[in-house]
C-alpha cells in the first residue's frame, strides 16, 4: 500500500515539471513528487476525471480514506500505518 507524504508547495509550479532530477532539487524530491503527483498527471494524461478533496486536521492527525480495485477493499490510512478493509468485521 503506497505511504502518502506532506506536498511541497513547489511541486505545483508548472515550471518544476519541465526540470530534471540533475537540475538544482535533490533525487528525493522528485521522487516524492513523482508518488504524490504522478499518478495524477497520468489520470489527467488518460483524460480520467480526478476530485480533490481538502480536509482540515482537529487534533493533529490525518486520515486518507479511498478504494482500491486492485485489493477489493477501502485503505484506511493515517501517515504512518495503513489497513484494507473490506467489512465491519475488519474494524474490530
Amino acid at each position: 500500500m503506497m505511504k502518502f507524504f506532506d506536498i511541497s508547495l513547489d511541486w505545483l509550479d508548472p515550471n518544476l515539471r519541465a526540470m530534471h532530477k540533475r537540475d538544482s532539487h535533490t533525487e528525493e524530491h522528485f521522487a516524492l513528487r513523482e508518488c504524490i503527483l504522478g499518478p495524477i498527471e497520468e489520470a489527467f494524461k488518460n483524460g480520467m476525471e480526478v476530485q480533490v478533496i481538502k480536509t482540515n486536521k482537529a487534533n493533529g492527525e490525518m486520515c486518507q480514506i479511498s478504494w482500491s480495485d486492485f485489493l477489493k477493499s477501502w485503505c484506511v490510512c493515517s501517515k504512518n500505518v495503513g489497513m484494507a478493509v473490506r467489512t465491519k468485521e475488519d474494524l474490530k
